[in-house]
């Protein structure tokens, strides 16, 4: 499967495969556009990049990866 991502002022996108929460990300194609000083975008792609398992629930999407884990929550 394939699926894209926002990362600061950039998109990236990867194809993956998910079995039970395991995960599996291809390397992510992003676009490199400067989003200022402040940008975590290269924390963000790199936690991404090493992301082993998931966790879906109605409200959020966890994903996990050696240091830790990223949070998403839909917006309102």
């Amino acid at each position: 499967m394939a699926t894209w991502a926002r990362a600061d002022c950039n998109r990236c996108s990867a194809s993956y495969s998910a079995a039970g929460t395991n995960l599996e990300l291809a390397a992510l194609a992003c676009t490199r556009a400067y989003c200022g000083d402040e940008s975590l975008f290269d924390d963000y792609v790199a936690a991404l990049d090493a992301a082993t398992s998931f966790e879906r629930s109605s409200a959020s999407l966890v994903i996990r990866h050696p240091l830790g884990s990223l949070l998403f929550v839909p917006m309102r």
